[in-house]
């Protein structure tokens, strides 16, 4: 598992959760992406683990916000769960970062978010 190397107290950001060892790669693409524009993210790339342990795990931690790279990644689309409000869309890979991963923002995509 990787994570970033800030920490100011509060859980990272993001939890990109990978489900098999062929998102992996789009997976590590993503998460390069966001921490360079400076979102703290937490990659549990772990094979062997379940997805229901993975979304157990990030929950546990207090990450707000779940980026599911699964088999939707064929198709150039993940999923993104604000674990706040429970709501979960299915976003463009290729304009994940562009299209409103932005921590400084005060809405995500089209349900509120709050950091």
């Amino acid at each position: 598992m990787r994570m970033s190397t800030s920490y100011n107290g509060r859980p990272d950001d993001f939890g990109i959760l990978t489900m098999d060892q062929a998102q992996i790669d789009a997976a590590d693409q993503l998460a390069a992406a966001l921490e360079r524009a400076g979102v703290r993210v937490l990659f549990d790339d772990r094979l062997g683990v379940s997805p229901g342990v993975k979304f157990k795990d990030a929950e546990l931690i207090g990450v707000p916000t779940i980026v599911v790279v699964g088999r939707g990644v064929a198709d150039g689309v993940i999923e993104v769960k604000d674990r706040r409000t429970d709501a979960r869309e299915d976003v463009s890979l290729a304009t994940a970062v562009e299209q409103g991963i932005d921590p400084s923002a005060t809405t995500y995509m089209s349900a509120p978010f709050t950091w």
